[in-house]
């Protein structure tokens, strides 16, 4: 079977669309991915750019990631509307940006061949479809810290030429704008390859440093935006907010001990990518084989690797700059097997053929279970109730956090939570049809027996259900 270049290109847009925008338009997010729409949504609707904002009772002013992630998505709903469909085609426009690069890039340095089957790896990596279906700030960085490595290696290959060193600082800085100080890990991955394979040659080049520069002028553009509506303060309180989760004040994260927790993942969802990686790297160490591009990436993702492996705070999205270059080492595994690529290529064409072919036969992401009863109660509530504008949550039945974010997306609703023995007295006290009460469907029955509430929806598992104090 030929190779051909345009044609893979393009049956590679073409299924990565498919497959990670399948069925969009269904609603539902994880919690965060509420969250992130809607500070894209504000910036869109209510000019919140710069200090982003979800509403006045939840994150009325969010310092907790840098805002340009949220800009950028506040601009794509300016210009294609606000909803899920627009959320979801946003942010997976940087994973299949990333699948295509990394096609583009190999193709040219390598063989189309390994172009083809690392890209196809990308594509088929189970975390980059899920964290396609929601809005985040991981897929940016993936895409951003991936130009960096691009751009880093033609540095290498042509030396004369600064604007590759340019590029990276530039790429550098947009990497910042999206994940902010989990940025240092892409130059920390690169200084670590300069001293393992390079002995510091690249680093001798005036314009390597000059590209710190450039992305360290971004810390400074931020502050000075900042400066300019005399909101330094936020600035600071970023530094503050991870200064504290990296001592340990997100607790729940604190996994300081587990050095090992994520290789569990990683083996999990990307098992064969990664025997495939090691084969790869037997085969180059054992042939001592001097393929700069190899050396680039294994040594990119081992050091990236090992260093978010000894942080205190570790969360899965974390890894998300590895795959990648995991996808690409995989890929140098596969092309051990050089008298099958053919037919392991064309598996993997057919594959992609069939697995969309069934997806509009028995598609698996139609249907959303998350928070089902929520937006059926908006349905039946929107027609019926359109002055209600609060929301009232039980303690310890419905999680608040996901109702909250939820509203702050679709409207500006106020959502408190409240102990169920104090609902009963803040219903007699705040009267006026324009509550909505989420609780255990047993635990508001008395209510609904004197009149107080009304039922609305019960929800369709775990026993909870809506009500209101409209008539």
């Amino acid at each position: 079977m030929k190779i051909n270049l345009k044609e893979d290109f393009w049956f590679l847009a073409l299924v990565s669309f498919a497959l990670v925008l399948n069925f969009a338009w269904v609603p539902g997010f994880f919690a965060d991915g509420y969250l992130y729409a809607g500070l894209g949504k504000t910036a869109a609707t209510d000019g919140h750019w710069l200090i982003p904002k979800l509403n006045d009772s939840y994150f009325k002013e969010f310092y907790h990631h840098l805002p340009f992630v949220f800009i950028w998505e506040g601009f794509f709903f300016k210009l294609f509307g606000v909803g899920f469909t627009q959320a979801r085609i946003f942010i997976s426009l940087f994973n299949i940006s990333t699948i295509l690069l990394v096609y583009q890039f190999l193709k040219d340095k390598t063989s189309r061949e390994h172009a083809f089957l690392s890209a196809s790896l990308l594509l088929l990596t189970y975390p980059l479809l899920r964290f396609s279906r929601y809005p985040n700030t991981d897929l940016p960085f993936m895409f951003f810290s991936l130009c960096v490595l691009v751009c880093y290696f033609n540095a290498q290959r042509f030396p004369t030429k600064k604007r590759w060193w340019l590029l990276s600082g530039l790429f550098l800085g947009l990497a910042i704008f999206s994940k902010g100080l989990l940025a240092i890990v892409i130059p920390a991955g690169v200084f670590f390859h300069e001293a393992v394979f390079k002995k510091f040659s690249g680093l001798k080049n005036i314009w390597s440093w000059i590209s710190l520069i450039i992305a360290g002028c971004f810390w400074g553009l931020w502050f000075l935006l900042l400066k300019t509506q005399g909101r330094e303060d936020i600035f600071f309180s970023y530094f503050n907010h991870v200064s504290g989760a990296v001592n340990s004040g997100v607790t729940h994260y604190n996994h300081a001990s587990d050095y090992l927790l994520y290789t569990r993942p990683l083996f999990i969802h990307t098992g064969p990518w990664i025997l495939l990686a090691i084969w790869a790297s037997f085969k180059f160490f054992k042939n001592k084989v001097c393929d700069e591009l190899f050396t680039t990436f294994f040594s990119y993702f081992v050091f990236v690797f090992v260093f978010l492996s000894f942080q205190k705070v570790k969360m899965g999205y974390y890894l998300v700059t590895l795959y990648p270059p995991l996808a690409i080492l995989a890929g140098y595994g596969i092309m051990q097997f050089s008298k099958y690529i053919e037919k392991i290529i064309f598996g993997f064409k057919t594959f992609f053929l069939l697995a969309m072919a069934l997806l509009l036969v028995f598609p698996l992401t139609n249907k959303s279970s998350r928070d089902q009863g929520i937006f059926r109660t908006l349905e039946i509530t929107n027609d019926l109730y359109p002055q209600i504008n609060e929301w009232y949550v039980v303690s310890g039945s419905y999680p608040h956090n996901d109702v909250a974010l939820l509203l702050g997306f679709m409207n500006k609703h106020t959502v408190k939570e409240i102990k169920l023995d104090n609902l009963k007295q803040e219903l007699e006290t705040n009267l006026g049809c324009n509550k909505i009460v989420v609780g255990f469907k047993n635990d508001l029955a008395p209510l609904v027996s004197e009149k107080k509430l009304r039922l609305v929806h019960t929800f369709p598992k775990d026993g909870f259900a809506s009500f209101t104090n409209c008539p």
